[in-house]
């Protein structure tokens, strides 16, 4: 291969220009699931705030969300067969298969229990995401809840289920169960299976724990967020290093096709990886987003409920939110995203490496984000 044609390859490998940046990337409509088993009030809410009822049969999009009401009940199947039941009062967000690479799901509050299909590869092919950790699964069944207060627990009925925490990983398998607070302790004991009134008493403990905890939550991501978004600034840095070395080499012949392929393949497994890291931050301010919006809607409802000081805690919670700007931190999250998914696609396309990029995904879903995602490019 010719310098001349190496160093256009590379300026298309590396070099996005601003125009190419468009939120409507993230508008691929792919179907991520499939809802099963309506009972109850169960409803289905689009990026833009817009719901819809949920009925048996209904398709649920990349970054949509389920939320199951008071007595709803709700499943969700994959193209792989595998399934997630959600309980009562749960509110679930499919999330993105194109910036995570794999199926993930977000568990605001609630409960769920999922039947996972064993994966062919040795990595995790389906996670739950909760405000502490990660809940990453090859094929097993296991059931995670979250809590007001931001804490969870993961109860493992078969299988094993690897719990990813900020700065160490706990495997928790079948027989065993692993709660972890709102700061990322964990305690592991033997598993415990519970009524739906354990349940709501697990809940409430939960709620009554946040009173005196929920400043410190709201510190704690945010602390996250800026750790988070800082990488993604060093990964951009890192990039602009890299494109002026791989230019000098092209030009002096030093880099062949194959080893810029290799170079590729490294930096987008780097680039999804830091997208991940921050979409899953970006996914738990959010939920705190959510959790306060509900801890007020239920003091406005039945405010002799609740005593001073939690109503106090939670307006200094919300003071704290809105001081962030949520929705703007939000917005900046998904154009440093998009911007980022765009070289990713470029670089893919020109390498031929689409396939590797969404491979722990089923392989009718693989296939159906790399056609729309090429369809989208084309446009």
């Amino acid at each position: 291969m010719s310098g001349h044609r190496a160093l256009k390859i590379f300026t298309v490998f590396l070099g996005v220009s601003a125009f190419l940046f468009s939120a409507s990337l993230f508008g691929l409509t792919l179907q991520a699931a499939v809802i099963t088993e309506v009972k109850g009030p169960v409803k289905i809410i689009n990026q833009q705030g817009a719901s819809r009822a949920a009925v048996n049969g209904a398709s649920v999009m990349g970054d949509e969300i389920v939320d199951t009401g008071k007595g709803g009940r709700a499943a969700l199947v994959f193209d792989d067969g595998s399934k997630v039941e959600l309980g009562p009062s749960t509110r679930v967000k499919v999330n993105d298969m194109m910036l995570t690479g794999n199926t993930t799901v977000l568990l605001y509050l609630g409960r769920l229990f999922a039947h996972i299909i064993p994966a062919q590869s040795a990595e995790h092919s389906y996670e739950v995401q909760t405000l502490t950790t990660t809940a990453g699964v090859r094929g097993t069944e296991f059931e995670v809840a979250a809590g007001m207060d931001g804490s969870s627990l993961v109860s493992v009925e078969n299988g094993r289920v690897d719990v990813i925490l900020e700065e160490n990983e706990v495997s928790v398998q079948a027989g065993e169960e692993a709660n972890i607070s709102y700061d990322g302790k964990v305690m592991k004991g033997r598993r415990g299976k519970r009524t739906d009134e354990e349940w709501q008493n697990w809940f409430s403990t939960r709620q009554q724990y946040f009173i005196d905890h929920s400043g410190q939550v709201v510190d704690h991501l945010s602390r996250t967020i800026d750790r988070t978004r800082n990488r993604i600034s060093d990964q951009d840095r890192k990039m602009e290093v890299m494109k002026k070395q791989m230019g000098r080499a092209y030009e002096q012949g030093n880099l062949s096709y194959g080893q810029a392929r290799n170079i590729a393949r490294k930096e987008i497994d780097s680039y999804m990886k830091s997208m991940t890291a921050l979409a899953q931050t970006d996914n738990k301010l959010m939920a705190v987003d959510y959790i306060i919006s509900q801890a007020q809607e239920q003091i406005k409802q039945n405010p002799d409920a609740f005593n001073p000081e939690f109503k106090d805690k939670i307006s200094t919670v919300r003071s704290i939110l809105n001081q962030m700007n949520v929705a703007e931190i939000h917005k900046q999250d998904k154009q440093i995203l998009a911007r980022h998914m765009v070289v990713i696609m470029k670089t893919a396309k020109k390498y031929e490496l689409q396939d590797e990029v969404w491979r722990k995904l089923p392989p009718k879903t693989r296939k159906q984000l790399i056609q729309k995602a090429e369809q989208r490019k084309q446009r």
